[in-house]
């Protein structure tokens, strides 16, 4: 079960992280503009962040045993690894919260938006 689900993580993982990054968003803008959102979504957020992770420590010692077609030129390459994506994943849950944290304090008045720039970089 955990070999189908790293595969499918490697074979789409475009897609995955684009799923990612919509789904930060959302929580980023829910915990600045609607905490009532973001109280009832912390616990789901938190067990796929806590899920992406554990799979990404399961997943470091593996590498995939098919090979990927480059199609600018005739040969092949390994793909990229499947704990890279779901670290990434998995990271995306906390840095969304302090995104979040960040807009609600500047909406809030107790930070500019120089602050939250400065802290963010």
């Amino acid at each position: 079960m955990i070999d189908a689900i790293l595969s499918a993580v490697v074979r789409h993982r475009r897609p995955v992280l684009a799923a990612g990054l919509l789904v930060a968003g959302a929580n980023a803008a829910a915990m600045g503009y609607a905490p009532d959102v973001a109280r009832a979504s912390f616990l789901p957020i938190l067990l796929l962040a806590l899920t992406f992770l554990l799979l990404a420590i399961i997943s470091m010692g593996r590498r995939s045993p098919t090979l990927v077609v480059l199609p600018r030129s005739t040969a092949f390459a390994s793909p990229a690894p499947a704990w890279r994506v779901l670290l990434t994943l998995g990271l995306l849950g906390q840095s969304s919260v302090t995104v979040g944290a960040y807009l609600r304090s500047t909406e809030a008045g107790v930070a500019t938006t120089f602050d939250v720039v400065v802290s963010l970089a």
